[in-house]
C-alpha cells in the first residue's frame, strides 16, 4: 500500500449495540489513536479516584467518545458529557462497558496485550 491508500483506509469501524435499559439500538464506534490517547489523558486522574461522581465523569466522557451515527460521527461533544451524566447508570455503565470492550481498553484488553 502506498501512503494515499494507508491514508484513506477505512479502517475504524462501528456497530450497532442495544441498550437494555432503553430497548433501542445506538451505533458505538472505533476511536483513532489519537482520540483514545485524548480520552485516556482526561479520564485518567478520575479514573483514580474513589469518588462515585468521578467515576460517572469518566463514564459520561467515554460515552460521548463511542456514541455515533450509522457513519461513524460522534453525536457528543466533550462539552454535552455533562448532559450524559443525567441518563441512567445502567444505560450509561452499558454504553461504556461496550465502547470499552470494542477498543479494546479493558484491563483484560491491556493484559493480553502486554503479553503479545
Amino acid at each position: 500500500m502506498d501512503k494515499n491508500e494507508i491514508l484513506s483506509f477505512r479502517d475504524l469501524e462501528t456497530k450497532s449495540i442495544t441498550v437494555p435499559a432503553w430497548g433501542k439500538d445506538i451505533h458505538i464506534r472505533q476511536l483513532s489513536a489519537y482520540e483514545r490517547a485524548i480520552l485516556n489523558e482526561k479520564t485518567l486522574p478520575l479514573q483514580e479516584s474513589d469518588k462515585d461522581s468521578d467515576q460517572i465523569e469518566v463514564m459520561a466522557l467515554a460515552c460521548a467518545y463511542f456514541i455515533c451515527d450509522e457513519n461513524g460521527t460522534r453525536l457528543f461533544t466533550d462539552e454535552d458529557a455533562v448532559a450524559l451524566r443525567d441518563k441512567s447508570a445502567e444505560a450509561l455503565q452499558f454504553i461504556f462497558m461496550e465502547g470499552m470492550k470494542y477498543n479494546a481498553m479493558t484491563a483484560e484488553a491491556r493484559e493480553k496485550a502486554k503479553k503479545k
